[in-house]
Formats: structure tokens, C-alpha cells, sequence
């Protein structure tokens, strides 16, 4: 964390989660096909983000300016088609019946849930 990329720097080999390098891009390890993961210059904010990168929902480099719109200019944002958000209405109704058990109204919260079901 804070490390110029410029400085030397050896990737933690120690006993590590074997599907940690699936999951995020750490410093010194290749990062999908963009190449070996820099550190610091490929973080915008490590105080905020921390020193890693996602690898869910980011696009590999072999599908740059092709996967989607290109509205972005922003060259490390995931490109996609996608220009709308899903959401069950099931959760929907989940979340209609948290809110009436907060509120203390059991049997509208029990309405919900059977609707689910």
C-alpha cells in the first residue's frame, strides 16, 4: 500500500487463498490480459480503493472499444452494453417487507414475504 510502482517489489507467496488472483489484481501478478499488474500507477485513490484492483466486470484488453458504447473515457472502466440494471422483483418484495418489520408492521412485512413464496 503506497508503494511507488517504480520501487522493487516481491508478491506475497505465502499461504494465500488459491482463488485470490481470480478475484482481484495484486501488485506483480498478471491482471487478466493487460499484463503484469504495476501497483500504485494502475490505482486512481489507494486511500479510498486500497492497493488492489476487481477483476468482476472489467473487461479484458483483447475486448478494448468493442464491448460496448465507448461513452466512457475513462480507460480502466468496464465497457459493456449494458445500459440498464436488473433486479428481482422478488427482492423487491424483500425489501418492502424489511422495511414494514422496522416499522413494526408485522403482518404487512408477512404479506410480502408470502408473495415471495
Amino acid at each position: 500500500m503506497g508503494i511507488a510502482s517504480s520501487s522493487r517489489f516481491t508478491p506475497d507467496a505465502g499461504n494465500l487463498d488459491p482463488r485470490i488472483d481470480r478475484t482481484m489484481g495484486r501488485r506483480g501478478i498478471p491482471y487478466l490480459d493487460w499484463g503484469v499488474h504495476p501497483g500504485k500507477d494502475w490505482i486512481r485513490n489507494q486511500v479510498d480503493a486500497g492497493p488492489y484492483l476487481p477483476i468482476k466486470n472489467v473487461y479484458p484488453k483483447s475486448e478494448e472499444g468493442i464491448a460496448g458504447d465507448n461513452a466512457s473515457n475513462e480507460t480502466w472502466a468496464p465497457t459493456t452494453a449494458l445500459n440498464y440494471s436488473l433486479i428481482r422483483f422478488a427482492d423487491v418484495l424483500l425489501w418492502a417487507a424489511e422495511a414494514e418489520v422496522e416499522a413494526g408492521t408485522l403482518e404487512n412485512a408477512r404479506g410480502y414475504v408470502n408473495q415471495v413464496r
